[in-house]
Parts: C-alpha cells; sequence; structure tokens
C-alpha cells in the first residue's frame, strides 16, 4: 500500500461482496463506464443551494405545537388564551 489517491475506486466490488443484486452493479458499472469514457464539463458549476438532510425517524410535528409557535402570546386576552387551550386539548 501507498499513501495517497487510489487509481479507481472498488465501490462497485465491495457493493458486490455486500450482497447487492446483480442487475443493480451491473447498471452501476454501465453507468460508472459512460461516466469515465465521456468529457464531463467540471468548469460548470451547479447553482448553489442549502443542502437539505431529511431525518428518515423524525415524527411529523403535532398540530397543537405549530400552532402554539405561531400564536402571539401577548397580543392574546385571557378569554383568547383560554379558548386556544381548550381548542388544543380537543386536539390531543
Amino acid at each position: 500500500m501507498r499513501a495517497g489517491p487510489a487509481s479507481q475506486s472498488y465501490g462497485l466490488q465491495v457493493a458486490q461482496l455486500a450482497g447487492v443484486p446483480g442487475h443493480v452493479i451491473k447498471r452501476a458499472r454501465e453507468k460508472l463506464m459512460s461516466l469515465e469514457h465521456h468529457d464531463v464539463d467540471t468548469t460548470r458549476q451547479a447553482p448553489r443551494s442549502t443542502p437539505q438532510q431529511n431525518d428518515l425517524f423524525a415524527a411529523a410535528p403535532h398540530p397543537v405545537v405549530e400552532a402554539l409557535e405561531n400564536v402571539d402570546m401577548d397580543g392574546l386576552t385571557p378569554r383568547e388564551a383560554l379558548s386556544l387551550l381548550y381548542q388544543w386539548r380537543d386536539l390531543i
């Protein structure tokens, strides 16, 4: 082994050892060959955007939590606040 970058990626071999289905490996190999044999314009930059990471296990916020976050607490009368509490209780 030598320090530095590898001359090739071993991702497909690792995927095969991991048991990825053969048709998936075949398609990935075709895509890799296509990318290796065609010039890719590396000078063109994609538009910048903020990357989004979705949490697969995050629960959707409860409607009461969303409503509470949007309430102007300082602008409510005591009667309006009590009314909201009753409405939210019915949602729980």
